[in-house]
């Protein structure tokens, strides 16, 4: 049985945070269809275009993505269980509604899950949020990160804040904060209870996430504003590099190449804002190499546009120098948080045992237990079986490597 392996939780906080996800979800995408029509009316075309690039490529990859998760799990299921959900799942992601589906699908499993009080709904739930985090984290890091730049662009440049402008920028920021905390808390569910982290451990997380991502993503914004045309060609090479470097690293977390190496290269994307841990093992030496590169970067950057010309003074009334030191400060600081973190709360964990990720067969995600209309639920199997699932297993394991060499 599931329950005696491996006990999954799901508490009603995560259910919450899944509730607020969508919410947020929903309003930042109001906000960027607002922009984009203010934008349009002002007759700033080119930023109307890059705006709606950012989105519409981003959201295009999660759909990508999203739909080789779902074909993955299919091959694992009886193909008779599915064709009641497979157009309506097809026409979602078409669509672009994959990851709203995904959120809706969790909150009605996880109602059923607190009144049935069945362990194998929670498992459910804990698989299902583990697919859904993974796949904001990545809208994170494709969107709001780059969106964040954008709109401390646009404020910097017209030397004003506007209420649309000031909504969007909060979005995005809460996006960013949202997705980090969600990523943690289900990668949380997978430790035996003996090792869960409480909240304390999910507020430092959080802490050292925003402050070495917040001076990365202000760097990147004052060097748009001082050369808005060069920031295309910085992004595309450092994010290359990025990619080479996480080819290099071989890992091993999606079913075929192809699939592999869309995984490496969106975590390329994510690493031009954040580090994403790839493979499992002692994560040291590849943070050192990580960090290293972000400050000598962000120094370039910072060195670009303090030789140009000062934005912030005008309109914050700042000293680019006062600038300079709170951004490296900042992020320095929370590189203290992160070794904090690592040392004080991050779990000893070096293994993860496959009988640690086993859910029921049929409780896989399925097209069958999508929620669309005019599509009833197909009839569960009788026969509990247990499968490993090999992304849960990996993400999970990455996640909980320790930074240090075990011995």
């Amino acid at each position: 049985m599931v329950e005696e392996s491996f006990p999954f939780v799901y508490p009603a906080s995560d259910f919450l945070l899944t509730l607020v996800g969508l919410v947020l979800f929903v309003v930042d995408v109001a906000l960027d269809v607002r922009l984009v029509v203010d934008l349009y009316s002002e007759g700033a075309y080119l930023k109307t275009g890059l705006l709606l690039f950012i989105f519409l490529a981003s959201t295009i990859i999660v759909q990508l993505f999203s739909g080789l998760l779902y074909y993955y799990d299919r091959k694992k299921t009886d193909p008779e269980l599915l064709i009641r959900g497979k157009w309506p799942l097809t026409a979602a992601h078409f669509t672009l509604l994959a990851v709203p589906l995904r959120y809706v699908n969790i909150l009605k499993i996880s109602i059923k899950s607190f009144n049935d009080k069945n362990p194998l709904l929670k498992g459910e739930a804990v698989y299902q949020n583990h697919d859904l985090s993974l796949l904001r984290l990545f809208e994170t890091f494709l969107e709001s990160a780059p969106q964040l730049v954008f709109m401390i662009f646009i404020i910097i440049q017209k030397k004003q804040v506007d209420f649309i402008t000031s909504l969007k920028t909060a979005g995005s920021a809460a996006s960013i904060a949202l997705s980090v905390a969600m990523y943690h808390r289900c990668m949380r569910s997978f430790l035996p209870q003996k090792n869960n982290q409480g909240y304390i451990s999910s507020l430092v997380y959080f802490a050292w996430n925003l402050l070495l991502i917040g001076p990365r993503v202000f760097a990147v914004a004052l060097f748009t504003c001082a050369n808005p045309w060069f920031i295309a060609v910085h992004y595309l090479f450092l994010w290359a590099g990025l990619v080479i470097w996480a080819r290099l690293q071989d890992s091993d977390f999606m079913d075929n190449l192809v699939g592999e190496w869309l995984y490496q290269c969106i975590v390329g994307l994510i690493w031009y804002f954040s580090w994403f841990n790839l493979t499992k093992g002692s994560t040291l030496w590849r943070g050192i190499i990580y960090h290293s590169i972000m400050l000598v970067d962000m120094g370039i950057l910072l060195g670009f546009w303090w030789d140009q010309q000062d934005h912030l003074e005008d309109i914050f009334k700042v000293e680019p120098y006062v600038t300079l030191g709170i951004i490296f400060s900042l992020y320095i600081l929370g590189l203290v948080l992160k070794v904090l973190y690592y040392r004080c709360f991050h779990p000893r964990v070096t293994e993860l045992q496959p009988k640690q990720l086993m859910v029921p067969l049929q409780d896989e995600v399925d097209f069958r237990q999508l929620v669309v209309v005019g599509c009833e639920e197909a009839e569960r199997p009788k026969q509990e079986q247990l499968v490993t699932n090999k992304r849960m297993r990996n993400l999970a394991a990455n996640f909980y490597s320790s930074p240090a060499p075990s011995h």
